[in-house]
């Protein structure tokens, strides 16, 4: 059994800033609302900001293993259940305005 959500990589190219969500509009709002925030903090008319990935992924159901992982993994379980759990991830959208 899987489970697909969405998930917005604040940092693109790296996962330690993670937004997840159950529909692309969600990420993709959440991803706009983003770049417009970092667009205001810069004082630059034509800022280099990079494109906001945006994955669909599956995620399988824990097994007792996976599930004592987790529950270790006191620093930031989010990512701990993203780094154990994922089984597929693609590139859907790339945001940039």
């Amino acid at each position: 059994m899987f489970y697909e959500f969405y998930v917005l990589q604040y940092r693109p190219g790296s996962d330690d800033i993670l937004f997840f969500s159950e529909t692309f509009e969600e990420c993709l709002n959440a991803a706009k609302e983003h770049l417009s925030a970092l667009r205001e903090g810069t004082e630059s008319e034509t800022p280099n900001i990079p494109a906001i990935p945006i994955f669909k992924c599956k995620l399988r159901q824990p097994d007792g293993a996976s599930v004592l992982t987790l529950l270790n993994s006191v620093d930031d379980c989010g990512k701990a259940v993203f780094i154990e759990l994922v089984t597929e991830r693609e590139l859907i959208a790339l945001v940039s305005e």
